[in-house]
């Protein structure tokens, strides 16, 4: 009988180990649990941190996007982005250039751009067309930022370089994560180099 109840014993001595366990995993997860939830809500309404890489000149990082001043030089930055983004397609796809735009440029100036390029992709398969720029040279003026380049339209793998300049009308409005800087492009005025 003895036996029985050093079994008994045991077995129920063994049962309260495994729940003073199952309460120490528990309390655990909550805590981490909680922890988590308060580090996410100070996450979400905190202001990003903003790293970016300035076009190979330099690397920096900012601490909020609310302090974050624009200089001349981010300016310049910006209308090498636009250009290369505006400019640079290896297939042509008006609905693609401008999808890729989205972020930089204003509604309004899309819905121009839309009109310039039509909907319609390039199709011809006997005839590959692609295009690219080099030897950007942003410059600011007083209400208008502008650009020179060369454009290089390949067809059929045969280059035709035309020299370009560009015109930028460029607004600032609200800070987005692909959009730091909160420049935007509202208007474009292109004409070929003399």
């Amino acid at each position: 009988m003895k036996s029985n109840n050093n079994k008994t014993v045991d077995n129920w001595k063994a049962i309260n180990k495994s729940l003073f366990l199952y309460k120490v995993i528990g309390i655990g997860a909550i805590l981490v649990g909680l922890f988590s939830s308060i580090t996410s809500l100070y996450l979400v309404n905190a202001d990003p941190i903003i790293a970016m890489v300035k076009n190979d000149r330099k690397t920096y990082i900012q601490g909020s996007k609310s302090t974050f001043t624009v200089t001349s030089e981010d300016v310049e930055d910006f209308v090498i982005r636009y250009a290369h983004t505006r400019y640079d397609w290896k297939e042509f796809d008006p609905m693609r250039i401008l999808k890729d735009l989205e972020c930089i440029t204003t509604k309004a100036y899309r819905k121009k751009l839309l009109k310039l390029l039509g909907k319609e992709k390039h199709n011809n398969k006997d005839e590959k067309i692609e295009q690219y720029i080099s030897y950007v040279r942003p410059a600011l003026g007083k209400n208008k930022a502008h650009a020179s380049f060369d454009r290089v339209i390949r067809i059929n793998n045969i280059p035709i370089i035309v020299p370009t300049e560009l015109d930028l009308t460029i607004i600032q409005d609200a800070k987005t994560r692909c959009n730091p800087t909160g420049l935007y492009v509202n208007g474009a005025t292109e004409y070929a180099s003399k």
